[in-house]
């Protein structure tokens, strides 16, 4: 399993940029919801509220739509460039610097909410690889890589969130 993840992630795009979004879309949603699985009860047996400092509510408005999908995924795939770009005069290899990347972005994520770490680290990864794998064609195929799957990603959740009445 971890062969065909590994290529899909490291080794260049073999598909074309809009199915790659397609497959990170998922492949950064599906175990970001198993690690918060994992997480809460954890915490919770630990004694730890993981909702002690819950994230601030989405605004279940066109403005909160926008900001949420639209709006963050451009500002924080262009955050995400700038900072792949220093990072990478310190490491050179894509898997050390996709990992120092996500947990970066988890860190900057977790000060709004401390389990919004655990929200947003392995979707920082996948976003990162992206970037870092389609920069090789061009800057924009590395944006869209990395923002497309993104604005999925806080789509899914805007609509959870709705779905569930969390406005």
């Amino acid at each position: 399993m971890l062969g065909p993840l590994k290529r899909f992630l490291f080794e260049g795009p073999s598909v074309s940029l809009l199915r790659y979004s397609g497959t990170a879309f998922p492949l950064a949603l599906i175990p970001e919801f198993l690690l918060l699985a994992c997480v809460f009860p954890a915490l919770r047996l630990a004694g730890i509220d993981p909702m002690s400092t819950p994230p601030p509510p989405l605004r279940m408005t066109i403005q909160g739509f926008i900001g949420t999908v639209l709006l963050s995924p451009i500002v924080e795939t262009l955050a995400l460039a700038f900072i792949l770009t220093l990072l990478s005069n310190v490491i050179k290899r894509k898997l050390p610097l996709a990992a120092a990347s996500a947990f970066l972005w988890g860190g900057l994520h977790g000060l709004y909410s401390p389990i919004w770490f655990f929200g947003t680290v392995w979707s920082f990864f996948v976003f990162s690889c992206g970037f870092l794998v389609w920069r090789e064609r061009s800057f924009g195929a590395a944006f869209v890589a990395a923002a497309l799957p993104h604005a999925l990603v806080n789509g899914t959740v805007f609509l959870l969130a709705a779905l569930a009445g969390k406005a």
